[in-house]
Parts: structure tokens; sequence; C-alpha cells
């Protein structure tokens, strides 16, 4: 169906040149309703803009010229510009074969020689994710398989922020649990409260014993700290297999400031002339004795890049800010050579985007593309009311709080199944209910009737377990309902590309619900009509047409939610 489209734009495109419009982007869509033809184009509005004429004037050369080509059965003009095509029916049967030919790669695209970086989680070790890690870690595992299938080199990261002021709070909080189990009382308040740390408090005790009581801070903590973000990491990893969620690589903050990651960055930035000394308030939290009402920093020019205005590479106790250690980073990812590096990130980093995106960019003299996808936190409901925190987190809603209520393929499908920029609630009820309106059900459920279809199939017809089956199988009995799923089918590549393009995972959510209710219509209709039935004995050549189709059905269904890493169940 693409080559044939393509081949079709370039006819028309052709002709038109020859008439004198020239520059026209001429592209041909999908059409499911089935009183309009097959294809559609609206081209002929943007190109009348571009001539200044009447886009009716356009429309009628396109379709004359559509008309004209080989395999087109009919083209109209409709509306006040559209132009309707209708294909010769039999191309339908003859480009089914391309799904059938590679059920377990359909849709992979062709290399195109570019490698893209794709960070996501990158939670803190301080604890175990939350159902905010939760969205952002399915958005980038799919967008990663999207982007693989379009033909992109994917590297998958977690940026591990394993230096910072949270992971002394961290060993602080490990340390005092320490000390408690060890007999001795503690009223200071820890930031971090949950469970979790009490569990890591013992196993610091199991293996160390006394060893770390009554010593100074300045021996215990550095120890503690790498204990406590171990343990930290070992959890998430344990949250993350569980989502199925995998990395190819995990940089660590603190290897920045150990290898002088970040010095180099800073001398770089100044070597433009982007840094300059200048006068800052003090943070609020900074509250060192020697705190004073304003110092002097050295700031980054980032109001050169939109931002609302400079922004500080060191704190006033002299150490770097998390922005200049964040910089170091993304130029290291710079330095390994990467087209585009796209970051998933929470909400709370929408102030972020600008300055980092313009320094990054700019200091690398464009030779990388950085985007940064912020996604909105969602809400999760149980009979209305919000899902209870454990006590194991302490002030949080843990990603295996709410695997305690839905399987690992529905959380992965809902997390997916908006732009990730969208706010919204879902109830655990609706996650889970048996009816065409839980999207994953309705597709998982279309899976598995195909291969309940094709399993009775086999058995009536031994033959068909023998490989390439379906190739002599004449499929001159398909009706306008089979042209439509076929047609959505074969659309599935052009879903992929246009998913990776937009980095829009839920594209594929819906085509492949589409597909799905394109499936359960014509199992609905085959229990009236009898000529629509999947499987009739008495009528085998008829019934090996529609066993054709189940088959490529099935094979995109599967596919696509292979892409969504979630699994093609063969019976519900």
């Amino acid at each position: 169906m693409e080559v044939f489209l393509s081949a079709l734009r370039t006819w028309v495109i052709d002709r038109l040149i020859h008439e004198g419009y020239t520059g026209i982007d001429l592209n041909f869509f999908l059409v499911t309703e089935k009183n309009h033809g097959d294809f559609t184009t609206h081209s002929a509005f943007a190109a009348a803009k571009k001539f200044a004429i009447n886009p009716m004037i356009i429309a009628q050369r396109i379709c004359f010229h559509t008309q004209t080509m080989k395999g087109v059965e009919k083209a109209v003009v409709a509306g006040s510009g559209f132009v309707n095509i209708t294909i010769e029916p039999h191309l339908w049967g003859k480009w089914v074969h391309n799904i059938l030919d590679n059920p377990t790669h359909y849709g992979q695209r062709p290399s195109k020689n570019s490698s893209v970086n794709i960070e996501y989680v990158s939670a803190n070790p301080t604890g175990p994710l939350h159902i905010g890690h939760g969205r952002c870690a399915v958005i980038g595992d799919v967008l990663a398989n999207i982007m693989n299938s379009a033909g992109y080199t994917v590297t998958r990261e977690y940026y591990v922020n394993d230096a910072g002021n949270q992971i002394t709070l961290l060993a602080k909080s490990v340390y005092q649990a320490y000390k408690t189990l060890l007999g001795e009382n503690q009223n200071e308040e820890v930031a971090y409260p949950g469970e979790y740390i009490q569990e890591i408090g013992k196993q610091l005790l199991e293996q160390e014993g006394t060893a770390w009581m009554n010593v100074p801070s300045s021996v215990w903590e550095p120890y503690i700290k790498l204990f406590s973000v171990q343990r930290i990491l070992h959890l998430i990893q344990k949250d993350l297999d569980d989502l199925r969620i995998h990395h190819d690589v995990f940089t660590c903050e603190r290897f920045l400031y150990q290898n002088g990651n970040i010095e180099e960055t800073f001398s770089q930035l100044r070597a433009r002339g982007w840094v300059y000394e200048g006068i800052m308030e003090a943070p609020k939290s900074y509250t060192s004795e020697n705190e004073i009402e304003s110092v002097s920093l050295p700031l980054l020019r980032t109001s050169l890049w939109g931002d609302t205005k400079d922004r500080a590479l060191r704190k006033p106790d002299g150490t770097w800010t998390y922005f200049a250690a964040d910089l170091a980073y993304h130029m290291d990812k710079v330095r390994r050579g990467f087209s585009v590096c796209i970051d998933i990130l929470g909400a709370d980093h929408i102030g972020h985007v600008t300055r980092l995106k313009g320094a990054i960019e700019t200091l690398a003299d464009h030779s990388t593309q950085l985007e940064m996808i912020c996604c909105q936190m969602v809400r999760f409901l149980s009979e209305g009311n919000p899902i209870k925190m454990s006590k194991r987190t302490g002030n949080f809603i843990s990603i295996q709080d709410i695997l305690h209520h839905v399987d690992v393929d529905t959380f992965r499908f809902f997390m997916v199944n908006k732009k990730g920029d969208t706010h919204f609630d879902l109830n655990i009820e609706d996650m889970k209910a048996c009816t065409k309106d839980n999207a994953i059900f309705y597709i998982q459920y279309a899976h598995a009737r195909c291969c309940s279809v094709l399993r009775h199939g086999t058995e009536i017809w031994p033959f068909l377990k023998e490989k390439g089956w379906w190739r002599d199988v004449i499929l001159n009995s398909w009706g306008k309902e089979h042209q439509e799923g076929i047609g959505l089918a074969l659309d599935f590549p052009r879903l992929i590309e246009s998913a990776a393009q937009t980095r829009e995972p839920h594209i594929i959510c819906t085509g492949l619900y589409k597909l799905a209710q394109c499936f359960h219509s014509l199992w609905q209709q085959g229990s009236r009509q009898t000529e629509l039935r999947f499987l009739d004995e008495k009528e085998m050549m008829r019934s090996l047409a529609h066993l054709v189709w189940v088959y490529a059905i099935s094979i995109v269904l599967k596919r696509g939610l292979a892409i969504l890493g979630i699994e093609a169940k063969e019976a519900l």
C-alpha cells in the first residue's frame, strides 16, 4: 500500500508540474467511512493558498490525474476540495501479503542512520518509584520501542542523581534508623520516613554490626550514602522489572564530579562568553551561618535562550548547582554522538526546558537536538476515592501500590493511552472492566478471538498448519468490511512513523483500538449474516479467505501490543 501511494503521489505531482503547479505537498490518507472511497487527500486547500486560486480548481486537476493511474478504480472531488479515491479491490489481497510475509517485524522501517538517546525514569535514588515515575517510565519505554521500529538506533538511559543534598538527607534517615535499632532514641524528624528506610537500616546493621556507632559523620556519611543508594537502586530495579522496563545505560551524577565533567563544561561555557559574575539573592534554603542577603556567583546567560533570568552555576557555599551538573550530563551525551536526545520528565521540570535546551544545543553547535517531554501526574481512584498510600513508602503512592490492583499490561496501556501532557483521573474499576469501553481489554479480546478462530480453522483443515498456507488463497470474497480492516492493518507502518515523528505513543493505542473495533464488528455481523462468518465447513474457499483476513489482523494486533510492551493474549 505504501509503495502504491508513493507511486500515485509521484504520478500526480509530475503531471501537476507540467501544468505549472510546482511545489505541491500531496499526501493521501486512509478513509474509514465506507461511502468516501478508500483514500482521500485535502492537499488542494494548501495548494490553493499558494497559488491564490479556488481549491476546487486544484482538486479537479488532482482528481483527473489520479484517475489515470493504474490501480485506481475511481476518483471524485468531494466537498469544497477533497479528492476521494477508490482503488481496484484486488489490490487489497495483493497488499495483505506484506503483512503475512513478515509477521514478527511487520511495520519495521529501514535504518535512518540516526542515533537517539531517550532518558526516562531517572528517579532520585531516595525511595521506590511512585506513580509519577511510572507514567514517565512507560512513556519512555514505549517511545523507545516506537523509535526503534521507525528505524532509529536507540539508547535507553537512566540518570542516577546520586549526588547532592537529597542523598545526604537519605543517609541521615538511614543512619537514624540504624541507631534506633541499636537502642538509641531518635527524636529528630527525618526527610524520608518510610518503612523501606527502616529495612535499609536493618540491612546495614546485619552487614556492619555496630561499626558505625559513635563515629563522626565525616566517617560514616560517605559509606552510608553509597550503601543506601545501592539498596534503593535495587528497589527501583525491582519496580522497573515488574513494569517490563529496561535501560541500556545507567549514568551516575557522582561520576560527573569525579571525572571533572562539570568543570570542563563550565570552562566551555565561560570560553564562549556566556558566564559572568553576578549578584543573586541567596536561595531561601541556604542556612549557612555566613548567609547574607545577596552573593556574587557565576551566572549563565540563560536569558539568551528565552529564560526569565540568568541562572547560577555555583551555590553560595561554592558547590555546583544541579543545573551545572545537568549541563555537564547532557554535554556528555553530545560527546557520545547522539543526533537526538529526548528527556522524559515530570511536569515539575517544565521551567527547566528553555534554559537547558538553549544552552546545550548552542554549546553543541546544533549537532544534537535536545527535546524534553514533560508528563503530567495521573490520579488513581477506587470507588471514587483516591488510592491510599502504603505505610511502607510513607508519603507517596508507589508502583507496587497500583500493581496490587491491576496487572502490568493494564497499567502500561493506560499510561500511554493519552498524551503525556494530559492530566487525568483513572478509576481502578474502569481499568479492570471487561467491556468495549476498556480499550486494552477490547484489543486483547480481539486478539484472543483471532487466535480462537485460527485454532478452530486448523482443527477443520489441518493443512493450515503448513507454512505459507495462505499464498494461493483467492480473496475475491472480501467485502468492504474486510477492506476496511486490511486498510487499517496496512496503515500500521505509517502509524509507527507518525508516533515516532510526533513523539506521541498514544497514536499506536488509538490505531489498535480502531482495528479491534473493526474485527469485533465483523464478528458480530457474522452471527447474523452467513456469508460473513469466519468459518463455514461447507464453504471452504470463502472461509479460507476470511482466515487470511483474521490472520493479518492478529499479526498487527500482536505487533502493536509488543511495541506497547503488552502481552498479546491468546485466550481470555
